[in-house]
């Protein structure tokens, strides 16, 4: 797939650093977070070791009775800096999920500023040029395979079972006197009414079924929007687009 053309992604690129700076951020204070775990964690180990040896010369009325008191409020102290510090990691895992989710839609909206071609053909027109706006859904240019043409025409309805997907056809436009051969490849779900645009040999209020002539066109002679005549494989009168 060839790349066409390329909307601005300025903006999103600074906006993806800014992102990035701020998971890294975030992952340092998580670092930083569980150090503090780590710390708090040694010092509750030593103060429990401390209660207990507390109680044992509390027996032998070794210690101030007030002793075992001022050590279990500091355990109780440090549990709780503990607990405050699993409910910041929830903050910082909550926080980080935002981020990484904030930058894959950035990334995805950078893939798609990126517009490549479909399908092989060539530029056929340009409707926007650089530098103009656009905005989401709009057309940037046309493209197609002037190789490989398509042909449209209107069978009335009393035609229209003679007709299959894959029938021969031949086209023949003014000027030339030998003619193309294309293949049905499209045959409409629904009838209509014949289009103002369309000249046929039936009435213009009848209902008709468009098909679709896939036409090779090798050498260029057909042009977009040029009328031709169409013979159908299995119709013996000729209709045209």
């Amino acid at each position: 797939e060839q790349q066409l053309a390329l909307i601005e992604t300025t903006p999103m690129e600074y906006e993806l650093v800014r992102l990035q700076a701020q998971l890294q951020e975030l992952t340092l204070s998580s670092n930083g977070l569980q150090f503090q775990e780590r710390k708090l964690q040694a010092q509750l180990e030593l103060i429990e070791t401390n209660i207990n040896r507390t109680i044992n010369m509390l027996a032998d009325n070794a210690v101030p009775a007030n002793r075992l008191d001022e050590l279990q409020t500091e355990a109780i102290i440090l549990q709780t800096q503990l607990e405050g510090l699993d409910n910041q990691r929830s903050v910082f895992a909550s926080k980080a999920a935002q981020l990484s989710a904030a930058r894959a839609t950035l990334q995805w909206q950078l893939q798609q500023a990126s517009v490549r071609a479909p399908r092989d053909g060539v530029v056929l027109e340009l409707l926007r040029h650089a530098g103009e706006r656009v905005a989401a859904g709009m057309s940037l240019m046309t493209i197609g395979n002037p190789l490989l043409l398509e042909a449209t025409i209107y069978l009335p309805l009393p035609d229209l079972p003679q007709v299959r997907l894959g029938d021969s056809a031949e086209v023949q436009c003014d000027g030339f006197d030998s003619n193309l051969p294309g293949i049905v490849s499209w045959i409409a779900e629904e009838t209509e009414f014949t289009p103002k645009t369309i000249q046929t040999r039936e009435t213009r209020t009848a209902l008709v079924c468009a098909v679709r002539i896939t036409v090779a066109n090798p050498d260029g002679v057909l042009k977009a929007g040029m009328p031709v005549d169409v013979r159908l494989r299995n119709l013996m009168n000729d209709t045209q687009e």
